[in-house]
């Protein structure tokens, strides 16, 4: 019968999957805990998403925007947040605008947002106008990129008169500053 060396074994087993480094960069021979982990098919379908934002209030500017999104002081109880969309300092009663084509979805009041529209776009992407004075459509209107939806006002839990403003890709908020095109601001369906 042939010898067979120790070290080609352990070679095998290794290369075969048997015996797998992984654990010791884990700690402790355990799994990476869930929120470690990484959902990469969740990553590739954020990294498609296509979709140009028309600005949702006349004269846009990255000057105009009072809060950015992402971590941030709360302005009222000044712990650290995370800030979902973009505040855009707007006067009281001016028009909001539909970003994209959609459906209303929402219309109405909700807690810290006051009163909100969300409106869906399909591919399960939706953006949200918040803090209104009032709302010009309802759950189910078809909404063009550019109509008027509502009014910026200073409802729920803001500080000042402005518009905060999300992307959602299915629950998860995206930056909408990546994906508006602020040439387009001047499609509004106005009267």
């Amino acid at each position: 019968m042939m010898k067979i060396n120790k070290f080609l074994i352990l070679t095998l087993i290794v290369l075969n999957g048997s015996c797998s480094p992984a654990p010791k960069y884990f700690g402790h021979g355990s799994k990476p805990k869930r929120k470690d982990r990484v959902d990469k098919k969740r990553i590739e379908n954020i990294e498609k998403i296509e979709i140009s934002l028309m600005p949702p209030v006349k004269g846009f500017s990255r000057n105009r925007i009072t809060s950015f999104f992402g971590l941030r002081k709360d302005p009222k109880y000044e712990t650290e947040e995370f800030h979902k969309g973009i505040d855009i300092n707007a006067k009281r009663g001016d028009y909001v605008f539909a970003s994209a084509d959609g459906t209303v979805e929402f219309s109405g009041r909700q807690r810290g947002y006051g009163h909100v529209i969300i409106i869906n776009h399909g591919n399960r992407i939706r953006t949200v106008y918040a803090h209104l004075e009032i709302d010009l459509v309802s759950p189910g209107d078809e909404v063009k990129k550019g109509d008027k939806i509502g009014r910026v006002g200073d409802s729920g839990r803001a500080t000042s008169c402005h518009l905060h403003f999300e992307l959602r890709e299915a629950e998860k908020a995206l930056d909408p500053l990546k994906y508006l095109d602020v040439k387009s601001e001047d499609v509004s369906n106005e009267e």
